[in-house]
């Protein structure tokens, strides 16, 4: 994560919450927010990134209108009110609020019934679209990234990897070597 403060996993069926947790770095938290046909949905998150996220002034007023407990800050309480808000099928729209989508966006989404929006991306934008799409292309990278670290590409640690593949700008300098011998 270090972008995002959140994630959702949802689990195949049959999949085993503590093999996943013995993947995790230790930083890295889970909470089962559903399970539907056995398959958890299960939320990660890293806890300081996520209640630097949560204590932001225009988030715990967003979240405190959808009668969440933040007058006295407890991510334990306020996780435990949105596991609440998953019965059956029903998807709370502020659930972007934990993955990190700009309050702007969320409460747009809610306004407009996910309509009238000026860019999609990873979610619809209803604010600031040119730092939304920066924010997409920093995505798109760790997704590359993790894409190319799980296919065995090449094998040093995650962390080294998501290092490199930033400051190279998602293409590694032997790559990018290549690729300018073969365009000549």
């Amino acid at each position: 994560m270090g972008i995002k403060p959140a994630a959702l996993f949802p689990l195949c069926s049959g999949g085993c919450l503590c093999c996943l947790r013995s993947l995790l770095p230790k930083n890295i938290r889970t909470l089962v927010l559903r399970e539907n046909e056995g398959r958890p949905l299960v939320l990660l998150y890293e806890k300081t990134l996520l209640e630097k996220t949560l204590s932001e002034c225009v988030v715990r007023r967003f979240l405190l209108e959808q009668g969440y407990p933040v007058i006295s800050f407890s991510l334990f309480r306020i996780l435990r009110h949105l596991k609440s808000r998953f019965p059956g099928g029903h998807f709370p729209h502020e659930i972007g609020l934990f993955l990190g989508y700009p309050a702007e966006d969320v409460a747009g989404f809610i306004r407009h019934k996910a309509q009238n929006y000026k860019f999609c991306g990873y979610w619809k934008v209803y604010g600031d679209e040119a730092a939304a799409r920066q924010l997409f292309r920093q995505y798109d990278l760790c997704r590359e990234c993790m894409e190319r670290y799980t296919c065995g590409f090449p094998a040093v640690s995650l962390p080294a990897a998501l290092r490199a593949f930033a400051e190279t700008g998602g293409i590694e300098q032997k790559d990018r070597t290549a690729a300018n011998v073969s365009a000549a």
